[in-house]
């Protein structure tokens, strides 16, 4: 794949109504920064393991204790994978409350040099906070915390994402 933007579609998996953002990135992201990307998509302080799961293929962040070795995200940039338009990856997120965001390849765009390399173009809803039980707890969460699942901030999670390295 050549160098450029993807249009993603990251949906957070078995929440309804559906908690969703729409993105570009740029596809000479690694892994390892796309997980980062993420991270301040969600709101998320990236306190737990992760991993992408691309065309059967595990990535991560390798550890010598794992029984199915992952690949290492680091090594791996976007355009270097499998990723044509319609296609579907997903990323999970603290292995424990098990998040799983599907990603959707929407479209496949080229570069733009003046625009940052990763921004939210639309979504609805709030991200679970950090440690918040997982999908089965997240009804309960307003009862729980301050918490308003309808809310989503653009601004705000644009900002957090111009505040990366």
């Amino acid at each position: 794949m050549a160098e450029g933007l993807l249009q993603l579609k990251l949906t957070l998996a078995d929440i309804r109504p559906p908690i969703w953002r729409r993105v570009f990135v740029s596809n000479k992201l690694t892994l390892q920064q796309f997980h980062q990307v993420i991270q301040a998509i969600a709101g998320w302080r990236d306190e737990h393991e992760h991993e992408f799961v691309i065309a059967d293929e595990r990535y991560g962040q390798p550890a010598p204790h794992e029984v199915v070795p992952v690949q290492n995200e680091a090594l791996f940039r976007l355009h270097s994978l499998p990723l044509k338009e319609g296609a579907t990856f997903a990323y999970v997120y603290d292995f424990h409350d098990r998040w799983q965001l599907e990603i959707k390849v929407e479209k496949i765009l080229p570069p733009d040099p003046r625009g940052p390399s990763s921004s939210v173009i639309d979504g609805a809803r709030a991200f679970p906070p950090e440690n918040s039980g997982g999908a089965l707890s997240y009804e309960m969460l307003p009862v729980r915390v301050d918490f308003d699942p309808e809310r989503f901030d653009l601004r705000a999670t644009n900002e957090r994402l111009r505040l990366l390295p």
